[in-house]
């Protein structure tokens, strides 16, 4: 049974990976399925440690993901305004895209959203001495917006994989980890 249950929570850890790029919650599924193989197991694939470990770090992924376009938005020099769009944009985005292909649906139309929100944000927005700013600066604001929601979508992705790592280790370690 062990063989069994750790074939099928390696072939879930895999599929959560690509469920984090398309902007599923992919690190929860790793974890939910690791719970039920842990009770399926007597309680004896990890310790309660390593699952809030986990937990705790897919709450740091999804902050990550979340704030993600908005701190590009900033890095970019954008306003609260243009960040506040781009989270708006990313969710609008990443909802749309979901009827296309995975790659090319969630992910992409999440980053482009992003972008184009921060835009139609920034659009209203004037600059210290209160002229508009340019068109040059409002396309580079929704640059930094999508290439920040695409280093949200790596890191989510990145931490998806330390979770699913961590929880295989640990359900090879003798007793609870």
């Amino acid at each position: 049974m062990f063989t069994t249950l750790l074939i099928l929570f390696s072939i879930v850890s895999v599929m959560s990976l690509a469920l984090t790029l398309i902007g599923l919650p992919g690190a929860w599924l790793v974890i939910a399925v690791g719970i039920v193989c842990h009770w399926l197991q007597d309680w004896t694939w990890f310790s309660w440690w390593t699952i809030g470990g986990c937990i705790a770090l897919a709450l740091v992924g999804e902050v990550l993901e979340f704030a993600s376009g908005a701190a590009g938005t900033h890095w970019a020099g954008g306003s609260k305004r243009s960040g506040a769009g781009a989270l708006i944009g990313a969710l609008v985005g990443g909802l749309a895209g979901s009827m296309f292909p995975p790659i090319i649906g969630a992910l992409i139309w999440g980053v482009v959203g992003a972008g184009v929100g921060a835009i139609v944000a920034e659009i209203t927005v004037h600059d210290d001495t209160g002229a508009p700013r340019t068109m040059k600066q409002t396309l580079g604001i929704g640059g930094g917006a999508a290439a920040g929601r695409l280093a949200g979508t790596i890191s989510k992705l990145a931490v998806t994989a330390i979770i699913a790592i961590v929880m295989f280790v640990a359900a090879w370690i003798p007793g609870p980890a």
